[in-house]
């Protein structure tokens, strides 16, 4: 179901920094609501390359030390991913759109699975040295 939230956000490409603008409109574009679950730095050296890699990785810290989920919005604004935190709507993190890697669902209608409504998605570097990161969600119906 989508949710809707006004925001703004900086000129940067790949902006992790909170110094959004909360009163910049955003109108009608698709926001989400979701728990953010997980951020993985990808590589072969730790074994996550792939979406099903970081959901093994997932599985296991829940298992191991557990998993403090940040409850969050996705907004879809034109070239744009926004991360938004819930109560303040302040940008948390924002990707260029052609950035975005190996979106991936993983659902499950089991009802006494946990992690029923996966969103993972990776941010490419845009060709510079730093690596590519691994987003993981849990997305609210």
């Amino acid at each position: 179901m989508a949710h809707y939230s006004n925001g703004g956000y900086s000129g940067d490409e790949h902006d992790s920094r909170s110094d959004s603008r909360p009163g910049s409109d955003l109108g009608d574009k698709p926001t989400y609501l979701l728990e953010h679950l997980a951020t993985f730095t990808v590589h072969q050296e730790s074994g996550i390359v792939y979406p099903a890699d970081g959901m093994r990785r997932l599985l296991q810290l829940e298992k191991t030390t557990g998993i403090w989920s940040q409850k969050m919005q996705l907004c879809l604004d034109k070239q744009w991913i926004l991360i938004m935190d819930f109560e303040s709507g302040n940008i948390i993190e924002k990707f260029p759109a052609s950035l975005i890697q190996e979106p991936t669902a993983f659902t499950s209608n089991d009802p006494m699975e946990m992690y029923n409504n996966i969103l993972v998605f990776i941010v490419g570097n845009g060709g510079n040295s730093s690596r590519s990161e691994m987003h993981i969600f849990q997305v609210s119906i």
